[in-house]
């Protein structure tokens, strides 16, 4: 029997030409299935890989608003979207916690409704956080050319601040500004009533629309069994529920904020240096706040009038006045206004927009004394004296002005850029449980 020399392939018995090529055929086409099955594979896995690249690393590095030529990112947006929705949530349930505690309460309830909408609202949260972020910008840039500086110590003291840690004892609280006199229902006009309380009114007891507390935007912790350092509720004037006190030491303290990281981390995707540039930003704006020039403004006026039908009479009666005439006198005898023209036409104390325009226009904007010319107004012609002004505060001043240079930057096209997609970066997370609350944060942070 002959040997077959090696490296020569030997067909198999049966298999024609024919049949080879089919084989061969088969083979061929097989082997371009799985080069294309190959491909697929690679392309769906590319573009799952982009996906996940252009979410986690793209996008997050894409700017929402430009600021100054300095542009703030999706990713540190994000961030301050789902730390408000935290604080939010802690808000509403510190807010539930007061009610179990001191009843059913309107107060309460309204406030509660507003932090629902406002954690219902995706769209106007991130508009919100979007214009904090441009203004703590603009701040920034306007310290940086003041020559405004944050230290590093100044925002550790401000963090055990915020977490009610004093090493060095508690601090004594500064004195509180001289309250103004608060004005009666009976004494201060409103524009509320269809014609009660107005210059001009014909009702003794007018009644104003009461104020709807306004919800402040930094909520606190709800109180628990172990003592958390935290500033109690100050912004909505509710009674602060006090745990057991302990002492405060430098490890709880510690412990405390390490803990105030971690649930930044996890719940807003935040680290210690986003932590720490929170209360920095919050040190830049009471800096740049401190120096900023401004004039107080009048926000109390003490003021009495004589109303009567037509011009040529309240002339008269300012003649009259300018001459040494009675005020008093004057008003119970000429003023239509029942409501005060027994009592000299006091009005007592009011503020801004408690009165019709024209009223307070001239309230406000003459100095104390005689207005020297009548003000017509839809209960007819006034005669009115400036008797007594109380001027804003100047920390107030200085907030107005920063608010008004704030707003002038922001309009400003060449001072601030935003992106159209901002309002499709907003993160939907952490959700919001209005039945199963959340572990608080240990502190009220800014």
């Amino acid at each position: 029997m002959k040997k077959t020399k090696p490296g020569i392939p030997v067909a198999p018995v049966g298999l024609t030409r024919k049949h080879l090529a089919r084989v061969e055929r088969e083979r061929r086409l097989q082997r371009w299935l799985f080069i294309c099955v190959g491909a697929v594979l690679v392309i769906v896995a590319g573009l799952i890989g982009y996906a996940f690249f252009d979410q986690q690393v793209l996008q997050p590095r894409q700017p929402v608003a430009i600021v100054g030529g300095v542009s703030i990112s999706v990713g540190d947006f994000q961030k301050q979207v789902r730390y408000s929705r935290v604080r939010l949530t802690d808000q509403y349930w510190n807010l539930r916690q007061y009610e179990s505690f001191l009843g059913n309460n309107p107060q309460f309830q309204a406030q509660l409704q507003q932090v629902q909408s406002q954690l219902g609202s995706s769209f106007s949260l991130g508009r919100n956080v979007l214009d904090g972020m441009i203004e703590d910008e603009l701040i920034r840039q306007e310290a940086a050319k003041r020559g405004i500086k944050v230290a590093p110590d100044e925002i550790d003291g401000l963090i055990r601040e915020s977490f009610n840690y004093f090493p060095n004892g508690t601090p004594t609280p500064e004195p509180s500004s001289t309250p103004r006199p608060t004005p009666t229902a009976s004494t201060v006009p409103t524009q509320a009533a269809s014609g009660a309380g107005q210059p001009g009114g014909q009702s003794g007891t007018p009644t104003g629309p009461t104020e709807t507390p306004t919800l402040a935007f930094t909520p606190t912790a709800l109180p628990t069994e172990t003592p958390t350092a935290g500033p109690s509720p100050t912004a909505t004037e509710i009674p602060t529920i006090t745990p057991t006190p302990t002492p405060y030491t430098a490890p709880l303290f510690q412990r405390d904020f390490r803990d105030f990281v971690t649930r930044l981390n996890r719940l807003a995707r935040m680290n210690e240096a986003d932590a720490r540039r929170l209360f920095e930003s919050n040190l830049y704006r009471r800096k740049l706040t401190a120096v900023l020039e401004a004039t107080p403004l009048a926000e109390g006026v003490h003021a009495r009038q004589i109303l009567v039908a037509d011009e040529a009479t309240a002339k008269d009666i300012i003649k009259k006045l300018q001459a040494g005439g009675d005020f008093v006198a004057l008003a119970a005898q000429y003023s239509t206004d029942k409501s005060n023209k027994d009592t000299g036409g006091d009005l007592g104390f009011f503020g801004r927009n408690q009165m019709v325009p024209e009223f307070e226009k001239a309230a406000f904007d003459n100095p104390v004394g005689l207005v020297p010319q009548p003000v017509k107004t839809q209960f007819g012609w006034h005669v009115i004296e400036v008797l007594e002004k109380q001027d804003e505060s100047m920390d107030k001043a200085r907030q107005r002005a920063l608010t008004e240079w704030l707003q002038k930057q922001r309009d400003d096209p060449n001072v601030v850029k935003t992106f159209e997609y901002w309002d499709q970066r907003i993160p939907s997370d952490p959700t919001f449980d209005p039945v199963q609350p959340p572990t608080a944060f240990p502190t009220s942070a800014p």
